[in-house]
């Protein structure tokens, strides 16, 4: 067998497979895509101006919030609706100029994660690569489970039964800062 015959079998069966697996499997949804549109500026608006977050490495963060979060966010009054996704911008100064990641929440359908508001998590890079996705085991989703709840003021025994809303601390397990 010559090398132009195994060429040609070669690039005759690709083809082939390619139609066969397509056909044979559901397309996924990309796991290395960021939750957020390249063009998010142009229709998520800032909900916490340029701060710096004891919460985020002590970096300075910009809040923006896309439109179907948006009012909630700021009535914090009702649950964030499915697909509300709340972008934090990260940065190295305190000017909010040199962005090092974003942070992303997006609220995902009852039962992704209920112990954490069944928000999906994400931190991405300037270059859109995702540094990591979903529920993760940092302090991400555990200091978020308290955000916008605090326990009934009263006795030991019932503080932790009937948490309540806290708006000032945010809002539906994603922190105001």
């Amino acid at each position: 067998m010559s090398w132009s015959s195994v060429s040609r079998r070669r690039c005759c069966a690709l083809p082939l497979l390619t139609v066969v697996s397509l056909e044979a499997c559901e397309v996924a949804p990309e796991a290395d895509a960021a939750l957020f549109p390249p063009d998010y500026t142009k229709t998520y608006r800032e909900v916490r101006s340029c701060r710096v977050s004891v919460d985020h490495n002590l970096n300075a963060i910009r809040i923006l919030a896309d439109p179907v979060g948006y009012d909630t966010y700021l009535q914090r009054q009702a649950p964030f609706p499915v697909g509300s996704t709340i972008l934090k911008e990260e940065y190295s100064d305190l000017g909010c100029t040199q962005l090092l990641y974003w942070t992303v929440g997006r609220k995902e359908a009852a039962g992704y994660d209920s112990a954490n508001g069944d928000w999906r998590y994400q931190q991405v890079r300037p270059d859109r690569s995702v540094i990591f996705d979903g529920v993760p085991v940092s302090c991400v989703a555990g200091c978020h489970a308290i955000c916008g709840t605090r326990a009934t003021p009263g006795p030991a025994s019932t503080r932790a039964q009937k948490p309540h809303p806290v708006p000032e601390d945010g809002w539906d397990h994603m922190c105001a800062d």
